[in-house]
């Protein structure tokens, strides 16, 4: 149980007046949350906190394009983004290909003419 020392007067009217008037020209003391807004690590905190207002805010932009592409592109446009998702992959595959051949033929394993012949340059 808490006590409030306010309530309890000195029995010395002298002394008791002193307390009084130091007790009115003090501030209040602050609050707990106070000090926390003032807390060397608030302005950490509320640089993460906002981050995370970013972050949620993000997530939920691209929950909203992605319901909105679905509904206006269809299935067709799905097909065809996946068809060119596969003729990069073969065009990757090619460029490595010609690569390496290039690589022998730097190295003389293969001739000029084999490298031509294989990837049709005239």
């Amino acid at each position: 149980m808490a006590c409030k020392w306010d309530s309890y007067a000195y029995a010395d009217t002298a002394r008791e007046a002193k307390r009084s008037v130091v007790a009115e020209n003090t501030e209040p003391k602050t609050s707990p949350t106070d000090k926390m807004n003032n807390a060397a690590w608030s302005a950490q905190k509320e640089r993460k906190e906002g981050k995370q207002k970013r972050l949620e805010k993000k997530v939920m932009k691209k929950k909203w394009l992605a319901s909105k592409n679905s509904e206006s592109t269809g299935e067709g446009l799905s097909k065809k983004r996946d068809l060119d998702d596969h003729t990069d992959a073969d065009d990757w595959e090619d460029l490595a290909c010609e690569e390496k051949l290039a690589k022998r033929v730097r190295k003389g394993k293969v001739s000029q003419q084999e490298f031509d012949a294989e990837f049709g340059v005239s």
